[in-house]
């Protein structure tokens, strides 16, 4: 009798191992860049294309501007900018994309706004901001607004950009110091503020209507590198930018916020581009709605070893995720579905 427990036991420890497996997937889409690709910007069309701007490889900084077809997987060089352009801010009206700022063929932040016509392609530089900008984030209060708030590189200050004449539309100071890179979750007009290397362990929330700002309740984790944001109409996904050494929180994966519990988790990727003391950070992210899906472009794997530029194209379908933390133990160890930390 006792070997016969002993032995259902075993199979119970066994197919809960066998069934606990990691919770969303990191797939690699057939399309790559003709080189690696970090620091890059991106834009969704809201349909079946997402583009591409600008970035630096290995070799060089470049102008390109890339299209991803999503239904076909593949990427097709469409436009170029005529100068090198890369940690350049993006944002966008009903038919265009403007793409403002960034490091441009001196290794100086530019004044320059460009603005990408997504049905014919063509780039033109259309004006200039009140001063030199980039590696920051634009935040429109809603989709048709015509206004956008730029919060730049190590700037306090939130610069308004009219994108109808493209003149200044004021700007207003935040209550903490970001530093470098910045990226932002917009959410029913609420902007949340994810900066890396930030002075403050808190996310900074700014209402885009009033201006005002807050510190919400919580720490978050420090982004040692380059971020990337995404919304999926419910939750904001982290993508790379923290190491494992700082929190403790593992690299081979993303982390979700919830804007409104300002509670965050940490979701294991099998097949990330990251584990260890090994980070993924400086690449693009997009949330493609009819997919349920983040698709994930270029970047870098870094840290322990020297650096991976990557050019790579990849999606995590979210359509596998769940809100249920299940940690079990068996014969191969534990398995973690979802952490909340």
């Amino acid at each position: 009798m006792e070997q016969f427990v002993l032995l259902i036991l075993f199979c119970l420890s066994f197919q809960l191992c066998w069934c606990q497996e990691e919770v969303l997937t990191c797939v690699e889409a057939k399309a790559k860049f003709p080189i690696p690709l970090i620091d890059h910007g991106s834009f969704y069309d809201g349909e079946n294309s997402i583009y591409i701007f600008g970035g630096h490889s290995l070799v060089s900084d470049v102008n390109t501007i890339y299209k991803y077809d999503i239904n076909e997987d593949t990427i097709t060089l469409v436009a170029t900018f005529p100068e090198k352009l890369y940690v350049a801010i993006v944002t966008f009206d009903k038919e265009n994309v403007y793409v403002m700022g960034g490091y441009n063929n001196n290794r100086q932040f530019s004044d320059k706004i460009y603005k990408f016509e997504l049905e014919s392609h063509t780039v033109t530089l259309v004006g200039n901001l009140d001063s030199a900008i980039g590696d920051g984030v634009g935040m429109k209060y809603n989709e048709s607004s015509d206004s956008v708030q730029i919060l730049a590189f190590g700037s306090r200050g939130l610069k308004c950009l009219n994108l109808s004449n493209l003149t200044s539309c004021g700007q207003t100071t935040l209550i903490t110091q970001n530093r470098f890179s910045v990226k932002a979750l917009v959410v029913n007009g609420f902007a949340y503020i994810f900066a890396q290397i930030s002075t403050s362990s808190q996310i900074e929330k700014i209402d885009l209507s009033t201006l005002e700002s807050e510190l919400v309740p919580g720490e978050f984790p420090m982004l040692y590198y380059p971020t990337s944001v995404v919304f999926d109409g419910r939750y904001g996904y982290i993508i790379g930018g923290h190491r494992e050494e700082d929190d403790g929180i593992p690299t081979n994966g993303i982390i979700r916020y919830d804007p409104e519990t300002f509670e965050h988790q940490f979701i294991p990727v099998a097949n990330f581009p990251a584990s260890g003391r090994r980070s993924y950070g400086s690449g693009s992210a997009e949330y493609v709605k009819k997919l349920n899906r983040i698709y994930m472009f270029g970047g870098f794997t870094g840290g322990a070893v020297i650096d991976t530029y990557r050019n790579e194209i990849w999606y995590i379908d979210l359509n596998l995720a769940t809100n249920t933390t299940t940690t079990t133990e068996g014969m191969y160890g534990k398995t973690q579905k979802l952490v909340k930390i």
